[in-house]
């Protein structure tokens, strides 16, 4: 069998090549950075969509989630989410919305930036 653009080489070669390279070029690194971008970007994306959501009144849509959470989350955790959601719910945050988005455009930017380094590493650009 023989992998298309690798003609000549066994499948066997392709993936000694394909760790060896991988190694060599420290994607260990660049897997860790990427992983800890999308964790960054993540909380300041969920406090804004909880923040718009309380800003556009929709209580049947809390309710749904805390309702869901009950159900995944420990106990300990529920009574933080529900106090956070109870907070986010009786009061417009304005200022808390604009900061989370700001904040949450930045972290993905930097997570894109991490992914078109590692990318530019893997194809030796």
């Amino acid at each position: 069998m023989r992998i298309p653009g690798f003609e000549g080489l066994a499948p066997g070669d392709v993936a000694k090549h394909a760790v060896k390279d991988f190694f060599a070029d420290d994607m260990m690194t660049y897997a860790a950075a990427l992983a800890y971008h999308v964790m960054l970007a993540l909380f300041p994306f969920v406090i804004f969509l909880i923040t718009l959501l309380g800003a556009l009144g929709l209580s049947e849509l809390f309710d749904w989630l805390l309702e869901q959470g009950r159900a995944t989350l420990p106990p300990e955790t529920m009574r933080v989410v529900s106090q956070v959601f109870t907070e986010v719910q009786g009061q417009h945050r304005s200022g808390l919305l604009s900061v989370s988005i700001l904040f949450a455009i930045w972290a993905a930017s930097a997570g894109v930036r991490a992914l078109m380094t590692s990318l530019n590493v893997a194809y030796d650009v």
